[in-house]
């Protein structure tokens, strides 16, 4: 029986595939880690999920979060050099994400009197299904929650190490109608909302 053997260069990409992998999933638990760390209570979104308050929401409501960083993994390695030219980076690192700031979300939870269940989009939008898998795996009950619960999106967008725009998207399933709310906060000593906007639209059928 003939055995053919791989190349030698075939085991080294081999080989430089599993470590890079295993320094990108060990970066993003150290960055993790450092957000932890690095998170202080005067920050924008404790102010912002405090104040926030939405009326006309259900009792339930679906959220998807945005960030205008890439948090870790290949997308932190390709895009790192151009966050650090712009500074963006460094907000993060001083006062972490929408993302990472769940926790306050809680507290909107609590504020608004709803339940938040998350959506997952994909990288590209072409999921856009429940992230929790037990919802997700009920079919007739996620197409039910997609058709009838508002939509938010929260959508983050750092000026400098002490100016910050966050905008929320609110989608009613049904009322047909797009509500932007856009909050501008600054920091001078102590982080606060500087002003406020709010945008109606109707939704394209």
């Amino acid at each position: 029986m003939l055995i053919k053997y791989k190349p030698f260069k075939f085991y080294f990409q081999l080989l430089f595939k599993c470590i890079f992998s295993v320094i990108i999933i060990s970066s993003c638990e150290n960055l993790k880690t450092e957000k932890m760390v690095k998170f202080t209570e005067n920050s924008p979104y404790e102010i912002f999920f405090n104040q926030l308050k939405i009326s006309q929401l259900t009792d339930t409501i679906l959220v998807q979060n945005k960030t205008k960083i890439f948090g870790c993994g290949t997308g932190y390695v390709m895009y790192h050099e151009d966050l650090k030219e712009s500074g963006l980076s460094k907000f993060y690192e001083k006062y972490g994400t929408v993302l990472d700031n769940q926790e306050l979300l809680k507290v909107f939870e609590k504020n608004n009197n709803l339940k938040i269940l998350w959506i997952e989009r994909g990288n590209e939008g072409e999921l856009f299904q429940l992230e929790d898998s037990v919802l997700h795996n009920n079919k007739k009950l996620e197409i039910r929650l997609m058709s009838e619960k508002a939509f938010l999106v929260f959508d983050e967008t750092p000026k400098s190490l002490d100016s910050l725009n966050i905008t929320v998207t609110i989608e009613f399933s049904n009322t047909n109608k797009i509500l932007l709310k856009s909050f501008d906060l600054s920091q001078n000593k102590y982080w606060k909302i500087d002003k406020q906007t709010e945008q109606e639209f109707k939704k394209d059928l």
